[in-house]
């Protein structure tokens, strides 16, 4: 993973730790349209891999690793945020203004 986190990378990750053990990570990647002339939302992230451990659910981790993906998004102008979320972490993501918008399309390829 180290590898996947360098300066030029799309890809970012938090994480929550005390005492040097890791409580929590966020992962987020960049993904940018190919510019085109029409006024559309250009730059999106994706936001996978989001786990706290157990025994630190339910007193704000989850949400403060999120907030702070959401915050460096905007900062970085990005349009949207895009995830795919498990049934017990659809809460938190609503919590933060996240919906179900259908817009989404899949190819399974395997």
């Amino acid at each position: 993973m180290e590898r996947r986190l360098g300066a030029d990378s799309a890809w970012r990750c938090w994480v929550a730790e005390r005492e040097q053990a890791i409580l929590g990570q966020l992962w987020l990647q960049l993904v940018e349209k190919l510019p085109n002339p029409v006024a559309e939302p250009e730059r999106h992230a994706y936001v996978t891999n989001v786990f706290v451990r157990e025994a630190e659910r339910g007193h704000g981790l989850g949400g403060r690793l999120l907030e702070t993906a959401m915050e460096w998004s905007r900062r970085r102008d990005v349009d949207s945020i895009l995830l795919w979320p498990s049934e017990a972490s659809r809460s938190l993501y609503a919590r933060f203004g996240f919906r179900d918008s259908g817009l989404v399309w899949e190819a399974k390829l395997r």
